[in-house]
């Protein structure tokens, strides 16, 4: 799904997150060891632009894209996209340690196993996970399978060849929002919960020693709380937008359930999407035999739009009884190129890092030693 980039003395690329409610870019210039930001925002999407994950308004889609490309200041014609959603799946799976050619012939086997799909209909893609091998047990590897519709995948394809872009890779949303947030953790060797929250869904992901390690795709996100207080209240969606954005933990916090204010209407969501957030966690941590450091979770790191509202880590924080803070992708400080970018970075940092994520599959890809920061 992914192909190598030429050689360059500082090649750049663009991560492109194309959601149901934002477009977002990161445009990222390689170093040796480090990465500089060079251009970084943000567009609203076309409306009914994306459904489902699956772009079905080409021109106005890509024709967002272009324009926000533009306006953005980007050079880069590469660019890496993802995909994620109810239709994409991803798990870990144990197989019987082989070599890669294998690992491919085996593949639509064994995800057969897992879940029902097409072969026709379907791209099949996966990735043997790094980590010691128990040297008591079977000689094992764990495997991440993914599987995605292929008019999802072809349909992003399409918007950024469309956009003028070079698609370098597809890559999985959930693993780019890792790539971007997992040294935050230190050195990554203790467990993580993000709560990617966008506009139609969010994407509860876990990485265990900085390797992902589950995730489960959860039908509520920002949109949810704007539409429910439009059906509420009466407003309309740029009012119940406006309304969201001024809302605080307080208010949040101290407000009536059943009310008919603002801060009632959007706890009750907010409530209902801590509430699946923690069940989540529970059943991840069932997996592990109580006492074992596995069935930890040590911080929760929010991310996505919806994740700059006024004390949202506080309100997660609180319903999970978690370390709780919202997500910067932790390389976009490393350099970055002008007033306006370093503006963006600051304003959206938790709207921009999967688009970051997705910029730095190149860097994983070439196997560049980056620093944290």
């Amino acid at each position: 799904m992914g192909f190598r980039l030429p050689e360059r003395k500082h090649p750049r690329i663009v991560g492109v997150d194309i959601g149901h409610q934002f477009i977002k870019v990161v445009e990222l210039e390689l170093h040796k060891h480090s990465v500089a930001v060079t251009a970084a925002g943000a567009v609203p999407t076309p409306q009914q632009g994306v459904v489902e994950g699956q772009v079905v308004a080409l021109d106005q889609v890509s024709g967002a894209l272009r324009n926000l490309l533009q306006n953005c200041g980007v050079r880069a014609s590469q660019a890496v996209a993802g995909v994620s959603g109810l239709s994409v799946y991803v798990r870990q799976m144990k197989l019987p340690r082989m070599n890669e050619t294998n690992l491919r012939r085996t593949l639509p086997f064994e995800a057969r196993k897992h879940i029902n799909f097409n072969p026709e209909d379907t791209i099949l893609e996966c990735a043997v996970v790094p980590g010691a091998q128990d040297k008591s047990a079977p000689p094992e590897m764990d495997v991440l399978l993914v599987a995605a519709p292929k008019l999802l995948v072809e349909s992003r394809v399409t918007a950024l060849e469309a956009a003028g872009l070079d698609p370098v890779a597809m890559d999985v949303a959930s693993l780019a929002t890792l790539r971007a947030l997992v040294p935050l953790d230190g050195d990554g060797t203790r467990n993580l919960a993000v709560a990617d929250i966008g506009g139609a869904f969010t994407e509860v992901i876990i990485a265990r020693k900085g390797v992902h390690a589950f995730q489960r795709t959860i039908q509520v996100g920002g949109a949810t709380i704007t539409q429910a207080l439009c059906s509420a209240l009466n407003l309309t969606p740029q009012q119940a937008v406006l309304a969201k954005e001024s809302l605080t933990f307080d208010q949040i916090v101290e407000a009536k359930p059943g009310s008919r204010e603002p801060a009632s209407v959007a706890r009750q969501v907010l409530d209902d999407l801590v509430r699946e957030v923690r069940r989540t966690l529970d059943f991840y941590i069932s997996q592990f035999p109580e006492g074992t450091s596995e069935g930890v979770i040590d911080k929760m790191v929010l991310a996505g739009g919806t994740a700059k509202l006024s004390g949202l880590a506080d309100y997660f924080a609180r319903g999970l009884e978690l370390p709780t803070e919202v997500g910067v992708p932790y390389r976009a400080s490393v350099a970055s190129a002008g007033a306006d970018v370093q503006a963006a970075l600051e304003r959206d940092a938790p709207s921009l890092v999967q688009a970051t994520g997705l910029a730095l599959w190149e860097a994983e890809a070439s196997g560049l030693g980056l620093a944290g920061g």
